[in-house]
C-alpha cells in the first residue's frame, strides 16, 4: 500500500534527501498515486488519509477469536486529519523538513492491533505470532 501512494516503503522515504521533489518518475515504476506528476502539481490534495484494516485470527488458543490491525497513512499534502483521531493504531505522517519536502513518521509500532473485549471496550497491543494474544 505504501508503494501504491508513495512510490516507495516509508523506509525508502526517509533515505530521500528531498521527499518527494528528489524522486524522478523513472524510479518508480509502479504506484506513486500522492507524488507530484511530471509538472510538479498534485491531484489529491483532497485525500487526507488511506486506512487499511485486517481482522484475523488470533493464533492464541487461549483467548480465541478476531483481532483488528489497521495502518493509517496520510497524505503529507491533503488537509491533515487529526493524530489523535486514529490515535489507537499505527500512523504514518509527514514532518515538513523544508520548503515542499516531507519525511514520514511512524507514530506507534506497526505491530499494534486491536481486539473488542465482552463488555464493549477495545483492548490494544502489540501482536506477533510469537507473542499472540
Amino acid at each position: 500500500m505504501k508503494r501504491a501512494l508513495f512510490g516507495m516503503t516509508a523506509v525508502e522515504v526517509s533515505l530521500e534527501e528531498n521527499f518527494p521533489n528528489s524522486v524522478s518518475r523513472d524510479r518508480v515504476p509502479v504506484g506513486g498515486l500522492l507524488l507530484p506528476d511530471e509538472d510538479g502539481n498534485y491531484h489529491h490534495r483532497n485525500l487526507s488519509a488511506v486506512i487499511s484494516c485486517d481482522w484475523f485470527d488470533t493464533l492464541n488458543r487461549q483467548d480465541q477469536g478476531k483481532r483488528l490491525h489497521c495502518l493509517v497513512l496520510h497524505n503529507w499534502t491533503g488537509e491533515p486529519l487529526p493524530e489523535k483521531a486514529f490515535g489507537l493504531f499505527p500512523q504514518i505522517i509527514w514532518n515538513q523538513s523544508g520548503q515542499d519536502a516531507w519525511e514520514p513518521e511512524q507514530t506507534t509500532n506497526a505491530n499494534r492491533v486491536a481486539k473488542f473485549t465482552p463488555d464493549g471496550e477495545i483492548e490494544c497491543r502489540d501482536y506477533t505470532p510469537d507473542t499472540a494474544w
